[in-house]
């Protein structure tokens, strides 16, 4: 497994994570979960804590192995809380080398619905909000 205190963030994350335009959750075994802070839809993201992955190819099998259960934990999770439409799980990261999982939830109301969500503008949280879905999605992700 990782070594937490050996992982960087590449820039465009880290620059965010700085900025507060993400939120750090919590730690998984293998991946840092990430809230995007648009009040549009709820948004996390997964983080392999290994550096230098750009694709899950490049992951060792276990690491592989572990990264999809992850994956499905926390889809599961968000699936459960937010009564999606449709969840949208998947890596992109063509703006944002770092190996990542996209995982969003989707309701047919939501303003972007049914088009992508990708580079548009989004509506922020504001500070309790953002406080108060970062402690919904860390509990629920903490109990298990």
């Amino acid at each position: 497994m990782p070594q937490q205190s050996d992982f960087k963030f590449v820039k465009t994350i880290a620059d965010k994570l700085k900025n507060k335009i993400l939120i750090h959750i919590t730690d998984l075994p293998l991946c840092s979960v990430i809230m995007e802070i648009t009040n549009d839809f709820p948004w996390i993201f997964l983080v392999p804590r290994i550096n230098d992955i750009a694709q899950i190819n490049q992951l060792s099998e276990e690491d592989q192995s572990t990264l999809y259960r992850e994956v499905d934990f926390c889809s599961n999770i968000m699936e459960k809380l937010f009564e999606t439409d449709r969840l949208n799980v998947g890596a992109i990261g063509n703006l944002t080398p770092q190996l990542h999982f996209h995982i969003i939830c989707r309701h047919k109301n939501d303003p972007l619905w049914p088009d992508v969500c990708w580079n548009k503008d989004m509506t922020l949280m504001n500070s309790i909000q953002i406080e108060e879905r970062k402690s919904l999605i860390a509990n629920s992700l903490n109990k298990g």
